[in-house]
Formats: structure tokens, sequence, C-alpha cells
């Protein structure tokens, strides 16, 4: 049995890294978080958990933004982005080099160090001989690759929505006499005087362009498949009328503002207006010696639809930026029968229940890794509110929902959203805002009573310290 003093510190140390997971961010997190298990001191009793162990792919932490541009920023004000009480940002907009600082000075704050597995691929993460049926108020134990870390209790999945840089394969990129970059490897690139052609015009190509400009390219030309819109509360009249004013052809004329992920940026219409940039709207054909062959349509025309073809041309030591993103990383690791085909309903991302748990088995909670379009704010409150239910579930067997449960609440959603669940293989929950979201997580607690007395905690963090109470709890779960 441990002293006073060393529960004490044991304590201590529990909730600060407990504290550090639910303030995360996901768009800045490393491979996997995982929570072990082990049940050694009684000081970790209150919610099960002696450690956290996280595992890194890559040399270093820091996620996405550790292999973007020195250059990229958030696209959202910072005061959206205040991923724990501690972080205090220098400016409205922050850069990579200091979004990256935060977050390493949060996790030495932490000693996370020693939790962390840097240089670790999670190749499998298959099922331990202790795990219960999730049917019957269990749910799966998992080890991690080859299990050297013991066996864990639940698994967070925060690998995000951007892996590896996406290289469109478009045919002759060999013949073109210029560079041909990926937007997010533009540090290096020698733009100054440079007319240069960007293909995409999502958020990496609008901040591609915006880095042409810094570095004085003489002309930075973006090819778009179709229009969007910038983040704004305000109807689309309005936008087009205030926001674009001389240049609303280049607004979206059909799809509306809650149909897809905005695009956040006020800098990007001043550029076009200036002369720096230019926006030309068509489906990317080939790239010849000179630039690059376009289907150029007219506005409110659909990607494939009949145009003119044109060549945009760089200059001959120009370069081509291919803004196409990042490859959404596999979860492929993980048990295939956790995200089930039932015919004509999949329960794979993003139909999972409240978008974020596998409906097989909710010790399997996927925080961001399921999302695919939203609007709302970026590593913000749903990361803790979302980990709080975790421990919930971990807590309170009776405030756990069965595999049915979890499939009839996706099932209930894409019928209530029918309009864009049904349109191609599109799913209600691939597309939400943040008030739906909050919306989820109050009501799922009227659909269980024994969950009710967990909302303060679920939405504040109020109410839950370790002490004999959750000790009870505790040893009732681990029966």
């Amino acid at each position: 049995m441990k002293d006073d003093a060393m529960m004490r510190s044991g304590r201590q140390a529990f909730w600060d890294t407990l504290e550090a997971i639910y303030w995360w961010p996901w768009n800045t997190l490393i491979a996997w978080i995982v929570l072990p298990v082990y049940y050694l001191y009684q000081a970790t009793l209150a919610f099960l958990f002696t450690s956290v162990v996280i595992y890194e792919a890559e040399s270093d932490i820091g996620g996405v933004w550790s292999r973007v541009n020195s250059t990229s920023s958030l696209q959202l004000n910072s005061v959206l982005y205040r991923f724990h009480p501690t972080i205090v940002w220098s400016c409205g907009y922050p850069h990579r080099d200091e979004i990256v600082g935060q977050i390493t000075a949060l996790w030495r704050r932490y000693h996370l160090q020693s939790s962390t597995r840097l240089n670790t691929k999670v190749e499998k993460v298959p099922r331990h001989r202790l795990s219960t049926p999730p049917s019957e108020g269990g749910h799966g134990r998992w080890v991690i690759n080859d299990g050297e870390d013991g066996v864990f209790d639940a698994v967070v999945v925060a690998i995000g929505t951007c892996g590896t840089p996406k290289m469109s394969e478009i045919p002759g990129q060999d013949r073109f006499g210029g560079t041909v970059l990926h937007s997010s490897h533009l540090d290096d690139a020698e733009l100054e005087g440079k007319k240069v052609v960007i293909i995409g015009s999502g958020a990496s190509g609008v901040e591609a362009a915006e880095l042409c400009v810094a570095k004085k390219a003489k002309q930075a030309v973006v090819l778009a498949r179709d229009d969007k819109w910038p983040l704004s509360v305000i109807p689309e009249f309005m936008i087009r009328f205030f926001h674009y004013r001389d240049l609303k052809d280049l607004s979206p004329p059909k799809k509306g503002l809650f149909e897809g992920t905005p695009i956040v940026n006020d800098e990007f219409l001043k550029h076009i207006r200036q002369g720096l940039v230019s926006y030309k709207r068509g489906d990317t054909l080939d790239i010849t010696p000179q630039g690059v062959k376009l289907n150029q349509r007219e506005r409110g025309t659909n990607p494939g639809d009949k145009g003119t073809e044109i060549v945009e041309t760089a200059d001959v030591l120009g370069s081509i930026v291919m803004a196409t993103g990042f490859k959404r990383p596999s979860v492929d690791m993980l048990p295939s029968d956790l995200f089930p085909d039932e015919g004509d309903r999949k329960y794979s991302r993003p139909n999972l229940y409240l978008q974020n748990f596998a409906v097989e088995d909710w010790s399997i909670l996927l925080t961001n890794a399921s999302y695919m379009d939203a609007i709302g704010t970026v590593g913000n409150w749903h990361i803790g509110l979302y980990a709080r239910v975790l421990m919930v579930f971990l807590l309170e067997p009776d405030a756990r929902p069965s595999p049915r449960g979890m499939k009839l609440w996706v099932d209930l959603l894409n019928w209530l959203k029918v309009k864009a669940f049904g349109a191609g293989d599109k799913s209600g929950l691939a597309f939400f805002t943040y008030t739906e979201l909050v919306i989820w997580i109050v009501t799922f607690h009227l659909f269980n009573i024994h969950r009710l007395p967990w909302l303060p905690f679920v939405l504040f963090g109020w109410g839950v310290k370790p002490g004999h109470e959750q000790r009870g709890n505790a040893a009732r779960v681990l029966k």
C-alpha cells in the first residue's frame, strides 16, 4: 500500500495527464492516444488508468503542422484554437512554428516524453483475450502491434484527416520544363518574378496563392474544379453582395454554404482584385511543356461538363503547384468487423456513433478521424467532450451503448438528414455543424437515465474528483 504522500503525487500526475488529453488539438496530434487498463495504484482507480501511451509514426510531435510550410497559419482566429488554458497566442493567426512550439511546450509540461513512442507506426490493434462482448455491456481490450506496452482498455484514434501529401497523377508531369511541387513544400521554392500555376482552390490552394504573393511571384493562377464559399454566418446572397461584390461570379451559384467545408480567408479576393492572383474554373486535363491544359468552364457548370480547352502557361523556370491536399489516413490497422457493411447500411466512416465511436465497440474512439466536411471550430471543445464521454462509458457500465443502439443512432441521423443521405454514397453524417454536434452530445444523455448524472462532467468537466466514491464505481467496473 502506498503512503499518503505517494498517493497524492500519483493522483496529481494522473490528473495533469488527463487534462492534457482533454485539450489536445486534433490536427496537431500524434498518431494514437491509448489508455491502459492497468490499475496498479489506488490513485488511478477513479478512472481505471495508470498511464497514457502515445504512438507517433514520425520522429517528432506536431502532426500535420510539423509537415507544412513555415508560413502556414491558422485559418480560424486563434481564439477558437485555444486548446488548453495555458495557451496564449501572439496574434490572431499564428504560423506553424508558434503552433508546434505551443504543442511541444504542453507535451513537456505534462512530462509526456516518456509516454511517447516516436517513430512507431501502429500496424495492428488486435483484441486481447480479456475482451468482453459489447452486446452484453462489456467492451474490447486491445494490444498495439506486438503488445509490448501491455493490454489497453480503450483506444483513441487521433490521426485526423491529413496524412501524406496527395500528388494527383496528371499526365505529362515529366514534360514540364519547370518544377512541380506540392503546396506543402514551398518554403525553399524560388518564386520571385515567376508565374505560378496552382492546381486546386481549397484551403491548400488559397494558402499557396497567398505564399506566392508573399514571395513576390509575378502572378499566381488558381485552377478551380468548383467554387467554394468563405466561412460566414450570413445568408449566401449577402455574402455575394458584401464579400464578393464585383467578383460575385466566383461564388457558387447552386451549392449552399452548408453543403461543404467553406474556405476561411478574407485576403484571397483582395489579391484577385489587385491582379496578383488569377482565378480560372475548369478541369485539369494534362500538363504540357508550357504549363497546364485546362477544360475551362462557365460559372454554374459541373466538373466534366463541356467547356473550352486552353493551356495555362507557366514560365519556363516557373512552378506548377499541386494544391491537392493530403491523403486521408487509413484505419485498416483496426479490426474490420468494427465497421460492418449490412447491405445498404454501411457503418464505416463517417457513419459512426456520435460520428466518432465505432458502432461495434464504443472503446474505439476516432476523434476527428471520421470527419469529412463541417462548419465549426477546430481543436476546441469537442475533443474534451468526446474524451469525457469515453470516460463515462469506462466508469459507468449502465451508461454504455450497445452495438444495436449505436447503429440505430446512425440510421436515425441519416433518416433525419435524408436529403443528404442517399446522394450517391453520401451520408447524412458527411457534413455537420457545430450546433449539431452539441445537440448530439446533449441528447445522448436523455436516452439513458444513467447518463444524466454525468452531464455536468461531460459538458464542463465538473463533478468528478479522485476519491472513495469513484473507487467504488471502479471496483464495480472491474468485476
